[in-house]
């Protein structure tokens, strides 16, 4: 019985350590993960519909939005990386629309994605903190990274 107790006790002081270390499972760290790379790859394509359709607009603010996203994932402010990523894929999807149509398959949102587009902040305010936006045309160069 007592190697028991010693066993359990053991285990609590493991488990609460391993979680107070940030190791526990975040279920919005993966959502914003799994969020920043879906809106990345359409960000690719909408780099490409630019590419061949001419029409820029937004592709620079897109890619900054972006970026704003993965400062927010590395300083654990997962909800805002979120609401960042969706606010860029959408201004993407705009310069797809305007481009390539057809291009637009896979592109839109899953359920949790959706649950945070619910929430998200007016667009106004998602643009204050934007310090560098690529201009448009030469955003079409700019190298996406698919992963945080």
């Amino acid at each position: 019985m007592k190697k028991w107790s010693l066993f359990l006790i053991g285990m609590l002081l493991a488990v609460s350590l391993f979680s107070s270390l940030g190791f526990a499972y975040n279920p919005v760290k993966q959502h914003a993960r799994d969020s920043y790379k879906r809106t990345a790859e359409v960000l690719v394509k909408a780099q490409c519909a630019a590419e061949q359709g001419h029409n820029y607009q937004g592709l620079g603010k897109a890619i900054a939005q972006q970026g704003l996203a993965r400062d927010y994932y590395y300083i654990r402010n997962f909800e805002y990386s979120i609401y960042h990523t969706l606010y860029a894929r959408r201004i993407a999807l705009r310069v797809i629309q305007r481009n390539d149509p057809k291009l637009l398959k896979t592109e839109m949102y899953d359920q949790t994605e959706i649950s945070y587009i619910n929430k998200l902040p007016k667009d106004e305010e998602l643009d204050l903190k934007l310090k560098v936006i690529e201009k448009d045309e030469s955003a079409v160069k700019v190298r996406i990274n698919l992963e945080l």
